[in-house]
């Protein structure tokens, strides 16, 4: 058996086992990868591929470097993931200055550098991606809003910038683009940390009954919780036919916080405002 099938043989093997039960295999294979090339671009690939599978985030990004030469789009790709999931801002930066023009305007990687950028919480950075690309698709949008699929409005949710949320939403709605799920989660989210009823029932106005599942409607049930209108909360949770552990402890905090309140004999504007904070802190 060749070098390189050794190789191959061991990263079967950690994909199959548990790779901290076998440190001597990791070991073994990272040895074998930095003195043996790999034949092809392919190769290179399916076996960055596998070695995520297999959580081994570090040998990946090692693999990366030893084989440059032989990097395509898909192996950028592969290794500016492996550095989102170790949140490895240092190596992103340079993994995207090592990309060609050609590749820079790649809508997906393009895409998938917002994303880095957001989970690594430069936002600046991922801002100024965004402004320069002329096309913009629902997933560069939605990765500006998470930490997920479609990129912009996420990862100003995560980063606590809700307000640019539905500035980014605005946006969206002059170039006439399909508002998906995780972008309509991430609204609903950015309205529950913004905390204010009217703002909320304007943005549920105009995404209302595009997607309707539980994990939207749990969404629902913190947003409008926290925008202080627990009774439209209620309504959501009824409305769930099999309600989950998420909208149970939701309305359960929601019903604790409208108990107390109902005892406070002058309802100030001043304790609601606390009273919706300290509910945003315990979720």
């Amino acid at each position: 058996m060749t070098f390189t099938g050794v190789s191959q043989w061991f990263t079967r093997l950690l994909c199959k086992n548990d790779s901290k039960k076998y440190p001597c295999f990791s070991m073994i294979l990272s040895l074998s990868s930095s003195s043996s090339s790999l034949s092809s671009a392919i190769e290179l690939n399916s076996t960055m591929k596998k070695l995520i599978g297999s959580r081994q985030y570090k040998q990946v990004l090692g693999l990366f470097d030893r084989q440059f030469p032989m990097c395509t789009d898909v192996t950028f790709t592969l290794a500016l993931k492996t550095c989102g999931k170790l949140e490895d801002h240092k190596c992103g930066v340079r993994i995207h200055q090592q990309l060609s023009l050609k590749s820079l305007q790649d809508p997906f990687l393009q895409t998938l550098l917002i994303h880095f950028y957001m989970h690594c919480h430069d936002v600046d950075q991922a801002q100024k991606i965004f402004s320069t690309i002329k096309e913009k698709t629902v997933y560069m949008y939605g990765a500006m809003f998470k930490v997920t699929s479609g990129v912009m409005i996420n990862g100003y949710k995560i980063n606590e910038e809700p307000h640019k949320c539905l500035s980014i939403f605005e946006q969206i709605k002059t170039e006439n683009l399909t508002i998906n799920e995780p972008i309509s989660i991430s609204l609903i989210g950015a309205c529950s940390q913004i905390g204010i009823r009217s703002i909320s029932q304007n943005i549920i106005r105009q995404i209302s009954g595009s997607h309707s599942n539980t994990y939207i409607n749990n969404s629902l049930i913190d947003m409008w919780g926290k925008s202080g209108d627990i009774n439209k909360a209620k309504q959501i949770f009824q409305s769930i036919s099999q309600p989950d552990i998420i909208s149970y402890n939701s309305m359960s905090l929601f019903n604790q916080a409208r108990s107390i309140f109902n005892k406070i004999e002058k309802k100030t504007e001043d304790i609601i405002v606390t009273m919706i904070r300290l509910l945003t802190m315990n979720r």
